[in-house]
């Protein structure tokens, strides 16, 4: 005996009809059911356009340049933005890196930066990110910018989850400085 599982209505019957025996049993999955499974991180599962807050933590490590050793520490951001329907979302980020930009900073590093964001519509939903603005320390401002990597995970219309790769290039007179980080984080969206 075969299951003949079909996604549709009335049509995807009528193309599997040659295919199964008159003692088969047919499964008919309605097309809008299979629409809500796929998408529903974006048209069920969350909000579909509005106002988005994102806190996340971590760590970071500036990778070894012109003599400066590898340095690790803890970091952590938040930003501010706004989200369309087609998962295209910009918005204001501060970050504080945690590593210094070189040793003989005082201060770890910090970024204020506008961000470019595109998140794929399903459950899980992977994202890529460019980011550019200023990082300063205790020496000085310099021009940084940031790719970034991650998959943000729905809870509800209103909250997730995320898991974030971030590399930092930030420029000196020195050497181009990269600093990676790994941050786990929440994102509330307030909804239209």
């Amino acid at each position: 005996m075969r299951i003949g599982v079909c996604f549709g209505g009335a049509a995807s019957i009528a193309l599997m009809a040659p295919l199964a025996r008159a003692s088969d049993p047919i499964l008919v999955v309605p097309a809008s059911m299979l629409q809500s499974v796929v998408h529903a991180g974006r048209s069920e599962g969350r909000a579909l356009s509005g106002v988005e807050l994102r806190v996340d933590a971590g760590a970071s490590m500036r990778f070894a340049v012109a003599g400066d050793p590898t340095e690790a520490a803890g970091s952590f951001g938040a930003s501010l933005g706004y989200e369309w329907p087609n998962g295209v979302s910009l918005d204001a980020r501060y970050d504080d890196l945690g590593a210094a930009r070189t040793d003989l900073a005082a201060t770890p590093l910090q970024a204020a930066s506008a961000g470019l964001r595109y998140a794929a519509p399903f459950i899980v939903m992977p994202f890529g990110e460019v980011r550019c603005g200023t990082a300063f320390d205790t020496t000085g401002a310099f021009f940084a910018a940031a790719l970034a990597l991650g998959v943000d995970v729905p809870f509800t219309r209103y909250l997730s989850a995320e898991v974030t790769v971030r590399d930092w290039l930030v420029p000196d007179q020195v050497a181009l400085r990269s600093i990676a980080t790994f941050e786990v984080g929440f994102t509330v969206r307030f909804a239209k």
